[in-house]
């Protein structure tokens, strides 16, 4: 059977036209082109035209910082070839080699024989190069000047990249990140727009040391923790972001030198309330429920979610409300270990109570919590 050949299917295949081209891997065409650069010396590669399609690789290969004889050709491909390049190549291109003054000066020219506001047949130039040319392209002070244009039009942290058409980790957009988050006081972080700047932080690819610098600078200006339940899910959101990028206070302290102890004892805190938000799926309302129950721990075992309350051990399944079964704290080892087996329920410890989900489950729970 195993040697058995689909007759019709070979038939088919054998009538199609042969292929005009064998394929090839954009990687593999990056890599050869790569070691042609390297092999040669760059008197020779500036005497040699290169085809456009070939020139398309340059921003990937400026990528590679620290190596400085491939570094050294693509500076000099870029010199060469910055006035022929498509805007869009040349706007990936730049952001990793804009710090060299020649590389500046003869984009500069270009720019100034034909404003890059214009359409270009090759495709349009990036944000940060159609409004702040002059500033990014300037012979001094260029970083500076770009991010006070920039600042002017884009106050939010959040958006300023983005809006800038700089997303990825070249050093260009790390600096202009970098100073733009150490020109706001930690109250004036606190001041930025709250989800979005925390979603930046979380889910960005803009450079680490920013965002790292946006939430550090929010945590040093923290106020005191507020004691109604309704105005809290900021500083729980903010806690979990926190331990998830730097680690818990009391696991990783060199993470957290920078702040005060009433800081790290404020997220420790947070960090603990918010255990029931991290178990259950996002948005369930479940959750807040068992934080108004006062829960002190929280944590997904097996298909259900245990929490901890007081002397009892609750299990709730995760995916959708169904019934909470309440054991004693002290068959807790027990528990834990069956569901992390997948145990069926018979075989799991005997169960103290069982209750129902619906609006009479909060005000049961109360009452077996309270008894």
């Amino acid at each position: 059977m195993l040697k058995a050949r689909p007759t019709a299917l070979t038939r088919a295949t054998e009538a199609l036209p042969p292929k005009k081209a064998p394929l090839r891997k954009v990687k593999a065409g990056v890599t050869a082109f790569r070691a042609q650069l390297l092999s040669k010396p760059v008197e020779a590669l500036t005497r040699v035209r290169l085809r456009p399609k070939a020139l398309e690789a340059l921003p990937l290969l400026a990528t590679e910082l620290r190596n400085p004889e491939l570094r050294e050709r693509v500076l000099a491909l870029t010199l060469q070839y910055a006035k022929e390049l498509r805007w869009p190549t040349l706007g990936r291109l730049l952001p990793w080699v804009i710090d060299e003054p020649q590389v500046r000066k003869v984009v500069h020219e270009r720019c100034s024989e034909r404003s890059p506001q214009q359409p270009s047949p090759g495709g349009p130039a990036p944000a940060w190069i159609k409004q702040h040319w002059r500033s990014a392209l300037a012979k001094n002070h260029h970083i500076g000047r770009t991010l006070d244009a920039a600042l002017a039009e884009q106050p939010v942290l959040a958006k300023l990249l983005s809006d800038l058409g700089l997303e990825g980790a070249s050093p260009f957009a790390k600096v202009l990140l970098d100073r733009a988050v150490a020109r706001h006081s930690p109250a004036q972080l606190l001041e930025q727009p709250w989800t979005e700047t925390l979603r930046f932080i979380e889910h960005s690819k803009a450079p680490w040391s920013g965002r790292k610098a946006m939430l550090l600078g929010i945590l040093k200006g923290l106020p005191p923790f507020p004691t109604e339940l309704s105005d809290q899910p900021p500083w729980l959101e903010l806690s979990t972001l926190a331990v998830q990028r730097l680690g818990h206070p009391s696991q990783r302290p060199g993470a957290w030198k920078e702040q005060s102890q009433a800081t790290r004892d404020l997220i420790s805190r947070a960090h603990q309330l918010a255990a029931p938000l991290r178990a259950f799926p996002e948005r369930d309302p479940r959750a807040w429920m068992w934080m108004r129950l006062g829960a002190q721990s929280a944590e997904r075992v097996g298909p259900a979610v245990l929490v901890a309350m007081g002397d009892w051990i609750c299990a709730e399944r995760a995916g959708s409300p169904a019934a909470v079964r309440v054991w004693s704290k002290r068959d807790e080892a027990a528990l834990r270990l069956g569901l992390g087996q997948g145990k069926k329920a018979s075989e799991l410890p005997p169960v103290h109570a069982r209750l129902e989900p619906g609006a009479s489950l909060e005000p049961a729970l109360r009452a077996l919590l309270q008894g």
